[in-house]
């Protein structure tokens, strides 16, 4: 139960688009089944050399678009784009969920190298429990 509302459990996705981020958006679906646990899927984003922050944010926003439009039922789903380093974006949001979810990037021996730099740093310092859902087999 999450401990804010008497609903389920507030689930947050971490989403840079990649293969790892999907398999982690699936997983926090299938998590959360049919309960009333809201999902929110959270892209950082920053702009690029030649880009405004305007046409960064929507390069976000469609790419956490595609990624919904992907879902079966996606309604039941939010989707945010936050300014900023991913891991301080997910950080922040780690203090206002319940369950921060990401996907593991790399395949090193190495626990960091595996995790990738944003999931290792996110496990140690989220103020949430963090679930890293390894890659597809």
């Amino acid at each position: 139960m999450d401990r804010h509302s008497g609903k389920g459990i507030d689930i947050t996705v971490g989403f840079d688009g990649s293969a790892a981020s999907r398999q982690a958006l699936s997983w926090a679906v299938d998590c959360a089944g049919d309960s009333s646990s809201p999902i929110h899927v959270v892209g950082a984003f920053s702009a690029e050399a030649d880009e405004s922050e305007e046409t960064a944010r929507s390069r976000t926003e469609a790419m956490l678009d595609d990624a919904l439009a992907e879902l079966e039922n996606p309604d039941r789903i939010d989707r945010v784009a936050h300014h900023g380093d991913p891991v301080e974006v997910l950080l922040r949001c780690s203090s206002s969920t319940d369950l921060l979810v990401m996907g593991r990037h790399g395949t090193s021996q190495l626990i960091h190298s595996s995790m990738g730099s944003v999931g290792d740093a996110c496990a140690r310092l989220a103020e949430c429990p963090v679930v890293i859902v390894p890659p597809p087999r």
